[in-house]
């Protein structure tokens, strides 16, 4: 089992400008960005029906982030995003040390043209990580 896709648009991070929000009882909690938001429906949408496995076992996940412009970005939170959007679409079951076991790969580039994440999913040899 190996599976390979790409979501095409800029990638985004959960934890970059957040906002704070109000229930109609009048608590507040955190929420993501508009940004964000946007970003996980389209990234929902172009998930295609047989990428959705809910894989169970452990994986190396290989994300390749190709950002709009020069900006520093934060590997690790877009790493973050792109396990909890792959587990919301149902690629994988979870995105716990379990499943995903590793990151081995993952990197940042810039593409101003065509901004999008490369996904790669491979099993991972059991034993030491």
């Amino acid at each position: 089992m190996a599976l390979s896709f790409i979501i095409y648009g800029p990638p985004r991070t959960k934890k970059n400008s957040n906002q704070i929000c109000k229930t109609a009882t009048g608590r507040t909690f955190i929420a993501p960005s508009k940004y964000y938001r946007d970003y996980a429906k389209e990234f929902l949408k172009q998930v295609r029906a047989e990428w959705k496995q809910h894989i169970d076992v452990r994986v190396n996940a290989k994300y390749v982030y190709y950002m709009p412009n020069n900006r520093v970005v934060d590997l690790v939170g877009l790493e973050q995003a792109t396990n909890d959007l792959l587990v919301k679409a149902g690629v994988i079951k979870d995105d716990n040390i379990r499943i995903v076991a590793t990151h081995d790969g993952s990197c940042v580039y810039v593409d101003r043209t065509c901004p999008r994440v490369e996904i790669e999913l491979r099993p991972k040899a059991e034993g030491r990580p």
